[in-house]
């Protein structure tokens, strides 16, 4: 794998989220119930998250995930969003 063959995509697919879950357990060795949950990955894609992919042919070798968050408002009329970068995991082996 070269760092011209990876290309970055949104994830919206579940086929794309069961292979960030996948992921997670391949690079941190976690067991099921420490890992970022399917369902997790879904609702950060319809509140406005990102689920980011980097994707070397068809094969996952990365993802980001983060949600939005807001902060306590100032007043009545101002509020802050952003995203918060939830989980980022990536299994790159040899020369990138």
């Amino acid at each position: 794998m070269t760092s011209d063959s990876v290309t970055l995509r949104r994830c919206h697919s579940i086929e794309d989220f069961r292979a960030c879950v996948a992921l997670q357990k391949e690079v941190w060795n976690f067991s099921d119930a420490e890992l970022v949950p399917l369902r997790m990955f879904v609702v950060a894609d319809k509140v406005g998250g990102q689920v980011m992919g980097a994707f070397d042919g068809h094969e996952m070798v990365g993802f980001a995930l983060s949600v939005p968050g807001t902060a306590p408002a100032m007043s009545i009329f101002t509020r802050t969003c952003w995203l918060c970068a939830r989980t980022i995991a990536t299994a790159v082996s040899g020369a990138v």
